[in-house]
């Protein structure tokens, strides 16, 4: 009797053990995936920052203009400043995803505020647009266009003039790429690998009439998978 009972409470333990080793192991391996996926949004935000920042410096002469262009032009830089906290942040938080996402949204309203200036320095209207689909990094959008992905879906989306023009003369768009293991993918195939890197670029733009054709395109900018960064940047 009393052998039953330790075999049976070292079976027990046995059970206890391998189901706490088995959780561990699981959790190692989620955090590794998210560490990946992070990692890859993490290094297109560093780039899209340091393109950015390039950017507005050369554009530092801009504060001569004085009120002509100050009001735009002060967004542009605090834009700047609000990405390069809220990247600094995601390296030390437990929460990097919504961090990086604040990186991106800070972009593209940065990007918004220096096609801004650069319209009223050559006399055109300012619009307010949403990012080329292709690469954000080109700014608002200046048209739509009819574009078949890689499944054969047809969509229409906001692009860039010179995006436009390549996808009529026949060749691709200058996409953005986002790294996934050892390949380089276009952003809206790297899946979550660029989700909080993509969510951030689009955040202010859920409720454009365009929205649910680019999230046929990139089903990781549909709302439901989207966190609320406009709230909290």
């Amino acid at each position: 009797m009393l052998y039953a009972v330790v075999v049976g409470g070292l079976l027990l333990l046995g059970f206890v053990m391998f189901q706490a080793w088995r959780h561990d192991r699981d959790m190692r391996a989620e955090h590794q995936v998210l560490e990946n996926q992070t990692s890859s949004s993490r290094l297109a935000c560093e780039s899209d920052l340091t393109r950015f920042r390039n950017d507005v410096e050369q554009a530092a002469p801009l504060d001569e203009l004085g009120e002509w262009v100050d009001e735009d032009w002060s967004a542009a830089k605090a834009a700047l400043s609000r990405a390069e906290d809220a990247l600094a942040r995601a390296a030390s938080s437990p929460q990097p995803v919504a961090s990086l996402e604040k990186v991106t949204f800070a972009l593209e309203q940065g990007r918004a505020a220096l096609a801004r200036v650069q319209a009223n320095l050559v006399g055109d209207e300012p619009h307010d647009a949403p990012p080329c689909f292709f690469n954000p990094n080109h700014g608002p959008s200046s048209t739509t266009v009819s574009w078949t992905t890689a499944d054969g879906t047809r969509v229409r989306v906001p692009s860039c003039g010179a995006d436009v023009l390549r996808i009529q003369s026949g060749a691709d768009p200058y996409w953005r790429t986002v790294a996934v293991d050892d390949l380089r993918l276009p952003w809206w195939q790297a899946g979550a690998n660029g989700a909080p890197w993509a969510r951030g670029w689009f955040a202010r733009w859920h409720n454009h009439p365009l929205m649910a054709s680019m999230v046929q395109a990139a089903p990781v900018l549909r709302r439901d998978e989207a966190r609320e960064v406009s709230r909290a940047a």
